[in-house]
């Protein structure tokens, strides 16, 4: 049964809040998801939207630290 939790796919809405507010619920599942043995699927879509808002909200550099993150998890 546990096999069928392996993959989690995560909105676009938990990474931008995640690494906007420290300590947030959304933080807290990020920090569990790079810190489990679950793979975190992503998409090209996930990863435009992302960028699209992240950037909106503040800026390419930023944009590319959320990508990081994004990408630093267990993917």
């Amino acid at each position: 049964m546990a096999d069928d939790l392996a993959r989690v796919f995560v909105d676009t809405n938990v990474y931008i809040v995640g690494a906007t507010l420290p300590g947030s619920p959304e933080d807290v599942i990020l920090g569990w998801l790079n810190q489990s043995r679950i793979e975190v699927i992503i998409s090209r879509e996930l990863i435009e939207q992302v960028s699209r808002v992240a950037r909106r909200l503040q800026g390419k550099d930023w944009s590319g630290e959320v990508l990081s993150l994004l990408w630093g998890l267990n993917i």
